[in-house]
């Protein structure tokens, strides 16, 4: 399996593609926003590769790490999110 790696968002945060069968993949981190002026750079990307996005995996709550979110669940409404549930109320009200 071969990770792809975006940098993207405000901090230029890595954003980590996990490739699965069938084409579909999970994504770590989404950064890529309106803020930084790359909303679309992970969509572009899966878009590219002909890749469905099924779930996103936030590695912790910071506004860095999770400001991508919009773009990729716009576009893949079904993919779950999935955080730990202590980092899980910070995202019931993010900066």
């Amino acid at each position: 399996m071969e990770l792809h790696i975006i940098q993207s968002g405000p901090f230029s945060v890595n954003t980590i593609i996990i490739p699965l069968e069938n084409k579909k993949c999970i994504v770590v981190d989404p950064a890529a926003c309106s803020l930084s002026g790359d909303s679309s750079k992970i969509t572009d990307y899966l878009a590219s590769k002909k890749m469905e996005c099924i779930g996103i995996v936030l590695t912790h709550s910071h506004f860095d790490h999770i400001c991508g979110i919009k773009e990729i669940n716009q576009a893949f409404p079904n993919a779950p999110i999935a955080i730990h549930e202590e980092e899980f109320s910070e995202m019931q009200n993010p900066p």
